[in-house]
């Protein structure tokens, strides 16, 4: 495990039990998220040696999926909440485009059953919320286990 992945699961974790209690998220934990992410990526370019130009590329294509969330948020009058897409674009800053798409995308998964669940049991109708945060977090735990399986079956 990484000191990146650490910092994303702890952040996650503490924004979304926020998220899933409150359905938001206080703008100073993101602020504090955004400024460890940036603390973080400016070790990790400082002891890049020569692949700085690598580093810059995977942080710009890794912000596309947030921007992406923040613009689907603005359309659609915060259907998809500011913090989510905020949370997915400092994971794609920091992790890089394909690794922000996979967690992405196994959190929609499981909000998605989680949603039909709720909906054909009758807990609620289609027009609830439910918090996104928490299942960015059970995406980012699962990529990581994911890769140190995958590491693990190298060695």
């Amino acid at each position: 495990m990484t000191g990146k992945w650490i910092l994303h699961m702890v952040m996650l974790g503490i924004c979304s039990a926020e998220d899933y209690r409150e359905k938001r998220i206080s703008s100073w934990k993101l602020l504090l998220y955004a400024g460890l992410v940036f603390l973080y990526g400016i070790w990790e370019y400082s002891t890049q040696g020569e692949e700085h130009g690598r580093w810059i590329l995977s942080s710009i294509l890794g912000s596309i999926p947030g921007a992406f969330l923040l613009i689907t948020g603005k359309i659609s009058q915060e259907a998809v909440g500011y913090g989510d897409g905020l949370a997915v674009l400092l994971i794609g800053i920091s992790m890089g485009f394909w690794e922000a798409l996979g967690i992405l995308f196994t959190a929609s998964v499981g909000a998605c059953f989680v949603s039909l669940y709720l909906i054909l049991r009758r807990k609620c109708g289609r027009k609830r919320q439910i918090a996104f945060l928490p299942f960015l977090f059970l995406g980012m735990a699962g990529a990581g286990l994911w890769t140190g399986a995958l590491k693990i079956g190298k060695l």
